[in-house]
């Protein structure tokens, strides 16, 4: 998953513009523990007062997503402010990410799941379908909207690079 947090085929040339990615990157984290504990905080606030829809396991789900996402990050940003405090560090995290090959394979692997999971929104959407409308228009709207933002960032990208 590293390209999510590569910025975007970026290359950088000395550590001090890779330090500045990594600073963006805790940024980044910092966002999603704030993420995690707001969807934690909503399934304790659903179980303590609201009781919306009488769903415990659904709130399991939500406090461990929120846990998940807060401990993720959490890690992250203990790795990355260790990889910005040793130069040695720095600069090999700089080469393994800039690294060609590790580039081509993580664009390869973003552009077949990405694929992977276009093809199994629409194979739910066919399916899902004949059960509920809901799961119907959920998939509906998750197949368009990456249509659709598929060609807009293929526009914008035509026009960047």
């Amino acid at each position: 998953m590293i390209c999510l947090f590569n910025e975007f085929g970026k290359k950088v040339k000395s550590n001090e513009e890779f330090a500045l990615i990594l600073q963006k990157r805790i940024r980044i984290f910092y966002w999603l523990i704030t993420a995690g504990g707001i969807t934690a905080a909503i399934a304790l606030c659903n179980e303590l007062f609201w009781h919306i829809g009488e769903n415990s396991w659904l709130n399991g789900v939500y406090t461990g997503v929120g846990s998940g996402l807060i401990f993720a990050a959490i890690i992250s940003i203990i790795k990355n402010k260790k990889v910005l405090k040793d130069e040695a560090l720095l600069k090999e995290e700089r080469l393994r990410t800039q690294d060609e090959r590790n580039r081509t394979i993580s664009a390869k692997a973003m552009q077949s799941a990405t694929f992977a999971l276009f093809i199994l929104s629409y194979i739910a959407l066919l399916i899902g379908g004949f059960f509920s409308r809901t799961i119907f228009y959920c998939f509906w709207w998750i197949v368009i909207i990456f249509t659709f933002s598929y060609l807009i960032f293929r526009k914008y990208y035509s026009y960047k690079i």
